[in-house]
């Protein structure tokens, strides 16, 4: 899970890039291959996206289109690079929980 993706130094984007097209990384240190096949990346990014919100998206086909305007929201607004995106297979629209369920959540944590 990385949070707030798009405000990543850029070296960091550069290394999940590499390894979301590769499937896997160089230890620099070791000199050993690390594989990221069986691994899920999630990503969040920060702040809100006014007017992306998919309510009247409901089928597949439309899906796919979703995908393609959250890319491109991304890709302009918050400065991530097009081909980082082009590995995205699935996006999902959640908002900010308030003080209260921030609570329970940290509570199940705990």
């Amino acid at each position: 899970m990385l949070e707030s993706i798009d405000r990543a130094p850029t070296a960091v984007k550069d290394a999940i890039h590499e390894i979301l097209q590769n499937g896997q990384r160089i230890d620099h240190r070791s000199r050993s291959v690390i594989s990221y096949e069986n691994v899920v990346f999630v990503f969040s990014v920060s702040g809100e996206f006014s007017g992306l919100w998919p309510e009247h998206l409901m089928s597949s086909c439309d899906q796919a289109l979703w995908n393609e305007q959250v890319q491109e929201v991304l890709s302009t607004e918050r400065g991530l690079n097009p081909n980082l995106l082009s590995f995205i297979n699935q996006t999902c629209v959640m908002t900010l929980p308030d003080r209260v369920d921030s609570a329970r959540i940290i509570a199940m944590l705990m």
